[in-house]
């Protein structure tokens, strides 16, 4: 008869393996759709909420692209009352979100998922931190689907036809935050 230690230490041994093959499937799909996991830093949290409050954000329908582990979800849904919905194809990533729903008692909804197949009419807020090449196929999708009052928050790197509202900057911040109005 297997004793409570040896269960226990059965499994941790699953466990452990479970998170090595999230962690190694997180990096192949990292590789295979070229977008690496960049988190939003707090700094950025901070200066954002000083200059989104301006914008009456409260209940407006909020996508975000490739939402990692849903920190900007969270953030917009406490923070301005947003209603969230991340994009993430990255399974571990995926998990990791809907535990921290759970936690913090959120509603955000993640979608492990391609965010090419959603309409982005069905949002009034945009949010993309992605790489340039990706964000270029992104500015194509916008411009086909975004209503004309949909704002789109571009952390880091900027769309490349359309022109900013407004750059949100800080003397200690390293990067920029451009707000565009479709």
């Amino acid at each position: 008869m297997p004793t409570i230690e040896f269960i226990a230490g059965i499994i941790a041994l699953i466990a452990i393996i479970f998170i090595a093959y999230l962690y190694v499937l997180s990096i192949v799909n990292s590789i295979i759709y070229k977008v690496p996991q960049v988190a939003s830093f707090n700094s950025d949290l901070r200066v954002m909420r000083k200059w989104l409050v301006k914008y009456n954000l409260k209940w407006k329908k909020l996508i975000d692209m490739w939402s990692g582990t849903g920190k900007m979800l969270r953030f917009f849904e406490r923070e301005f009352g947003c209603i969230t919905t991340g994009y993430e194809i990255d399974l571990a990533n995926s998990l990791i979100a809907r535990i921290f729903n759970k936690i913090f008692k959120l509603n955000a909804t993640i979608i492990r998922w391609n965010y090419f197949t959603t309409n982005l009419a069905d949002f009034d807020i945009v949010y993309i931190y992605l790489y340039p090449e990706l964000v270029a196929k992104i500015e194509e999708k916008l411009e086909q689907e975004a209503r004309p009052w949909t704002i789109v928050i571009a952390n880091a790197f900027k769309l490349i036809k359309a022109t900013p509202k407004e750059i949100i900057y800080d003397d200690k911040w390293k990067e920029e935050v451009y707000i565009y109005e479709f």
